[in-house]
């Protein structure tokens, strides 16, 4: 059994507490120069969106050069005090941290579904970092940002309810949210349990399915489907993070945050792992392996494996990652089991940075790990189902037309011919950052896209089932629901198990 962490800093309240205090004393002292000093870069980096109004990115600099370095240059004594006073506070600090509150309205859908047989997991990459570090992504915006995300995800997951057509029965919050929703999208929404559309909340608009047959359906949604569990990646910021758990509290009483190992030779005590997990059921196990030394690609981040229990009631570095992680969960679960549990599914679900067809990928793609767990949108290594479609928006393209809100990128994602502008193509060779990123879509001589195999299926995250666990997999859709949010694209997978 492994240690549940529902509070930052160990020992008794008095002990807790005072650690606790002094260390949201450092992290006041360090925001001011973090947050000046970043909207100075920033300053510097603006987005393609931007770019469109050349005029306003020179008045910004012409107007806040001055401010924002005076602050950044008289803040930053107070940063370097609060980041060396950190640094052993940081060394007892828990990997991570239970929160668990609950809303009338979220206890009374977690108890209505306890008997539910089947469950969503949803998994996304939100790139919640600090400003200047979002817009070498083309993403600005990021306290917003991180707002919006959760009052989507949230926004949606009221819309699938249909049962409750009296909206009294809502809390406020939620009814202003439901409220702010409809004058912003100027449609009448309805309510109706005979909603026709299955898999699609009243009020949207029915996906075209890609592919249908009689054990998965996948298609691409513009929103999002009824959700169980959320896996989160790219939550480095931790007051981003707070703004998006706040959201999501609303409906989701349990969450697993703040999630990461602090350590000169993990992240040189930079950003936690950028992991997040939500939940509608109990968790019974938590568990956080950081990857360290060779296994790590980043030199500020712990990247690493959370491992989760719930109950009802380019170097070689990945692939020794993966080896890693195999190894990680087989003794989370040995650990963990107790006598009378039945294990009713296991995934395996993230951002794994690699696709199942670039050559740059191959090695990962035969790695011993897909014995274990398979991946619904893969044929074999090397190629993936006709109806799959990648995850990995082109960051330039971000703010264009074709993809500047759900309705809109998800039927360019459902064309063929328009999806290799916008999402990064699988013939990558190196995989690096500057290759995804320079990469442009390839065309013919009337300036059309040249359609391949591997045309906009740049597919890094992955939704992984257990092979020797039997479960049906019911539901398979790429969501366009944070258009213009983050660079890439979530998904979600629905199975049903045996009780």
């Amino acid at each position: 059994m492994t240690m549940m962490y529902t509070k930052h800093f160990p020992g008794g309240p008095a002990v807790s507490g005072l650690l606790s205090c002094l260390f949201v004393t450092m992290e006041y002292l360090i925001h001011p120069f973090s947050w000046f000093a970043s909207q100075f870069i920033s300053l510097f980096i603006p987005t393609t969106s931007e770019l469109e109004k050349p005029y306003f990115v020179i008045v910004k600099v012409v107007f806040l050069f001055v401010p924002y370095l005076l602050a950044s240059v008289l803040f930053f004594p107070l940063y370097a005090i609060g980041v060396l006073a950190r640094v052993p506070l940081q060394h007892v600090r828990a990997p991570y941290i239970i929160s668990e509150k609950w809303t009338p309205y979220s206890r009374r859908k977690y108890q209505k579904r306890r008997a539910c047989d089947q469950y969503t997991i949803l998994t996304a990459n939100l790139c919640l970092l600090p400003e200047f570090l979002a817009r070498f992504n083309n993403l600005s915006r990021t306290a917003s940002r991180a707002t919006e995300i959760g009052q989507r995800i949230i926004v949606d997951q009221l819309l699938h309810d249909q049962n409750h057509a009296r909206e009294a029965e809502l809390p406020i919050p939620l009814t202003r949210l439901l409220e702010r929703h409809r004058l912003e999208h100027k449609r009448v929404l309805n309510y109706s349990a005979n909603n026709s559309n299955k898999g699609v909340p009243a009020g949207m608009s029915p996906a075209i399915s890609s592919i249908t047959s009689s054990l998965l359906v996948s298609s691409t949604l513009a929103h999002f489907t009824q959700l169980d569990f959320l896996c989160f990646q790219e939550c480095w910021s931790t007051t981003l993070t707070q703004r998006l758990v706040r959201e999501l509290q609303q409906l989701y009483p349990y969450i697993v945050h703040d999630i990461g190992a602090y350590d000169f030779d993990v992240n040189c005590y930079g950003f936690n792992s950028g992991l997040m997990f939500a939940s509608k059921y109990c968790i019974g196990d938590v568990d956080f392996k950081p990857f360290t030394g060779e296994l790590t690609r980043g030199a500020f981040d712990s990247k690493g494996l959370l491992m989760v229990k719930v109950s009802e009631g380019k170097k070689k570095i990945r692939e020794k990652q993966m080896t890693s992680i195999m190894s990680w969960m087989h003794d989370f679960k040995k650990s963990n089991k107790e006598l009378h549990d039945v294990i009713l599914f296991d995934f395996l679900c993230g951002d794994f940075n690699f696709d199942n067809m670039s050559p740059c990928d191959k090695s990962c793609q035969h790695h011993a790990l897909f014995d274990k767990y398979e991946d619904v949108a893969r044929e074999r290594p090397g190629v993936d189902k006709a109806w799959s479609i990648g995850t990995k928006l082109r960051q330039l393209s971000l703010y264009e037309e074709a993809v500047s809100s759900p309705e809109v990128m998800q039927r360019t994602l459902q064309s063929p011919l328009k999806r290799p502008l916008y999402v990064v193509d699988a013939t990558l060779v190196k995989g690096s950052y500057g290759e995804i990123r320079a990469q442009q879509p390839r065309l013919d001589g009337r300036g059309k896209p040249l359609i391949t195999p591997r045309s906009g299926k740049r597919r890094t995250n992955y939704i992984l089932c257990r092979h020797n666990i039997p479960v049906i997999v019911e539901n398979y859709n790429f969501i366009t629901r944070l258009a213009t949010l983050t660079d890439h694209v979530p998904i979600s997978m629905t199975i049903k198990v045996h009780a």
